[in-house]
């Protein structure tokens, strides 16, 4: 696979990680307003609507952190990095992506194996098997990894990183 297919294949998997995240956001927000209005009236009650709300909190977490490592902003610390020459930023940056993709490994192997494992237990009132939380967490966890790839494979090539999809379908980088 050449450099260009897996950067395009990585934003068709960025694309599909935004719309779940909008798809969770909007879910959650639904759930909360109806909640509201359950307190506020006899007519119905929803015993699970706490236990989605922090389901779709979660999601959006995770997802929202795979979003975050396209644009290149996901957590670490880079308050030192300011201060180093450009090359050696660069190499510092590469070396923190490749940590960043191995333990990315191992959670996402972790988390497909407890989701298979949890997928028939059950929380609280919540219609989601406890293996989906791992799931997600493994998906999640899954497009970080594939950005942080796409990300070292940038760096090493001296590409440009970082840039928010806007800029990139203007056709134009930062000035």
């Amino acid at each position: 696979m050449t450099i260009k297919k897996y950067d395009r294949a990585v934003k068709a998997v960025n694309r599909f990680n935004n719309i779940l995240l909008v798809i969770a956001l909007t879910g959650m927000f639904i759930i909360l307003m109806l909640q509201i209005i359950s307190r506020l009236t006899p007519l119905f009650i929803l015993p699970w609507a706490q236990d989605m709300i922090i389901f779709m909190l979660m999601t959006s977490v995770f997802l929202g952190a795979g979003s975050a490592t396209d644009v290149d902003k996901h957590i670490r610390l880079e308050f030192f990095i300011h201060f180093f020459r450009k090359n050696t930023a660069r190499i510092c940056l590469i070396i923190a992506d490749i940590i960043s993709i191995l333990f990315l490994g191992v959670v996402c192997y972790q988390a497909a194996v407890l989701g298979a494992q949890a997928l028939r237990t059950t929380m609280g009132a919540s219609p989601v098997p406890l293996g989906v939380y791992y799931w997600v967490v493994g998906f999640g966890s899954l497009v970080m990894l594939l950005n942080s790839i796409n990300l070292v494979i940038k760096r090493v090539c001296r590409q440009p990183v970082g840039q928010a999809p806007e800029a990139d379908a203007k056709g134009g980088e930062d000035k």
